[in-house]
């Protein structure tokens, strides 16, 4: 079970499955290590302010439909 292999409770997976906000950092990236995967965040001037990133910017960024065109 993933929750049992990332050491996290089911109820808080579930609730990160289903866009829990202000999710603990350290338990998602356990998480992903759980599932063999890994977090890369490339920094782009349009998400910059004032010399910190806007992770919230970048998930959204990442989430939206790309144009192929």
């Amino acid at each position: 079970m993933l929750a049992e292999r990332a050491g996290v409770g089911r109820q808080w997976l579930v609730a990160v499955e289903q866009g829990k906000s202000g999710a603990e950092l350290g338990l998602v990236l356990r998480t992903l290590g759980a599932l063999d995967l890994s977090l890369a965040v490339a920094e782009t001037t349009l998400l910059d302010h004032g010399g910190a990133t806007d992770i919230d910017a970048v998930v959204a960024a990442a989430a939206s439909p790309r144009d192929t065109s």
